[in-house]
């Protein structure tokens, strides 16, 4: 079966993928999506949202029923006592006095000293070196691109607690090191300025991911020439005289389109691209991002934490358990051994579950620093079960009696399938985790590249917002045809 007379082929449908095909039905494109999962697949759930206004007005997102909120409240939880950020800065301050009053103090100014280093362009350290106007001290940009994170933290504040909350969330989902030189660029990810400066231009989406996603899903279903297609896996991507001519899926369909859009990683394609006359090769990121593991737990009481009422844990509140640098560093470096640290960093957050009689609500817990193979081979079904046990164990440590309100639980990361427990996909895992590709990730926005023509690989930034990637593709592909090209 081949299906003609489409513009485009979207694979993914992720919010990069959504946005993507969202933007080119809006500039009266025929496009197609493809999600190997199945409509009701939990992609993105528990995750938060940062998106640009230009994007959510470009594609009218508000008609969808989308809204914009404040930052979610995070909690450090340290022996008795916790330690909560708010979104409105003095009632920040008030917490952190409660701690250390110069930290209170210092709050503002490193919230500033953030924006003006996401506003300070990417001048790197040797140009700042080698430059003739280099008369002054380095600017906050350069700094931190060159200093470790702990070294920043250290220079602002005192209390440990404090310190472990933000570098927990600047290295939440890379390789990198608090103590790494250069990690301190991480201070600038999207998600924390928009926590800290909300008038740059970025919101977080009430809701998160997937409330963003239920949104770009509506938006698509209103227009005639959009079509999303769940549960439906790409077999390959047929190329002829290096052009890419159709999508072949699974179960046999042909989706023909001069353009394709894929959100899936950049090895991918080397496997999916038929028809080739030479080799395609592809550019590694500089400092491969790194899922965190994410247990979900089903459950039909909300812990009991100390120093945290129910109210706030129930608002969205993003609770961190016992962050400092040290148990930061010493977790990374049991990441590097390719093993799982005995003493975790945890984040943990609630959301009801809706639907049921009985309030049920689904506990997410994510852990940083989750090496993609461990020193016995990949991931097993053994060592899967050991990674819920040991997010349950700790948990039942800080609010005793909380595994037995757990009514189910599935691990959601790292995900068990034929192709990494196969031979060769053992070997390719292996491989990847020689290479050390757990770097710094580099300043950088989101970008869309185009290894040949008409297919576009997006390149999602930790320094971008959420639909960056998918808007800019989707403005490459959805440039004015020829009048040959639109008789044709």
């Amino acid at each position: 079966m081949a299906l003609d007379r489409l513009d485009a082929v979207v694979i993914g449908a992720g919010v990069e993928g959504l946005a993507a095909a969202a933007a080119l039905a809006k500039a009266g494109r025929a496009v197609t999506v493809v999600e190997r999962e199945a409509e009701a697949a939990p992609i993105g759930e528990g995750e938060d949202a940062v998106i640009a206004l230009d994007l959510a007005r470009t594609l009218d997102l508000a008609s969808q029923g989308l809204r914009f909120a404040a930052a979610p409240p995070v909690v450090g939880l340290s022996g008795e006592r916790a330690l909560i950020l708010w979104p409105d800065r003095s009632a920040a301050e008030s917490a952190i006095a409660a701690f250390s009053a110069r930290d209170a103090e210092a709050l503002e100014p490193f919230h500033a000293r953030i924006a003006r280093a996401a506003q300070g362009g990417e001048l790197s350290a040797s140009a700042w070196l080698t430059s003739a106007s280099a008369d002054g001290p380095p600017t906050d940009a350069v700094l931190f691109r060159v200093s470790p994170l702990a070294r920043l933290l250290d220079e602002a504040f005192d209390n440990d607690l404090l310190k472990g909350l933000y570098a927990f969330g600047a290295i939440m989902g890379t390789g990198a090191s608090p103590l790494a030189p250069a990690s301190g660029v991480l201070l600038r990810r999207q998600s924390m300025l928009a926590a800290v400066a909300p008038d740059a231009g970025h919101r977080f989406v009430a809701g998160g991911r997937p409330e963003l996603r239920r949104a770009l899903l509506a938006l698509l279903k209103f227009y005639n020439n959009a079509d999303v297609r769940f549960a439906a896996d790409v077999k390959e991507v047929t190329t002829e005289r290096d052009a890419v001519q159709a999508v072949v899926l699974a179960d046999g369909t042909t989706l023909r389109a001069p353009q394709v859009i894929s959100t899936l990683p950049a090895p991918r394609h080397r496997e999916l691209l038929a028809g080739l006359r030479r080799p395609l090769l592809f550019d590694q990121p500089s400092g491969a991002a790194v899922e965190p593991a994410h247990v979900k737990l089903t459950i039909g009481a909300l812990p009991k934490l100390p120093g945290l009422d129910t109210a706030t844990l129930a608002s969205g509140a993003i609770v961190r358990f016992n962050p400092t640098i040290a148990r930061l560093a010493r977790a990374h470096g049991a990441f590097r051994a390719r093993a799982l640290s005995e003493d975790p960093c945890l984040e943990l957050r609630v959301v009801p579950v809706a639907g049921h009689d009985k309030q049920r609500w689904n506990a997410h817990v994510r852990m940083p620093y989750v090496p993609l193979t461990t020193t016995e081979g990949p991931w097993a079904a053994s060592r899967r079960d050991a990674l819920g046990a040991l997010c349950v164990r700790i948990l039942d440590t800080i609010a005793p009696g909380f595994g037995a309100s757990i009514e189910a639980a599935e691990l959601r990361h790292p995900k068990e399938s034929e192709t990494v427990m196969d031979p060769r996909g053992a070997a390719a895992l292996t491989a990847m985790a020689a290479l050390d590709l757990t770097g710094v990730p580099e300043p950088r926005a989101a970008s869309a590249t185009t290894p040949i023509k008409g297919l576009t690989v997006l390149e999602p930034s930790l320094f971008a917002g959420d639909g960056d990637a998918g808007l800019l593709a989707a403005g490459n592909s959805a440039r004015p045809r020829t009048k040959a090209g639109a008789d044709a």
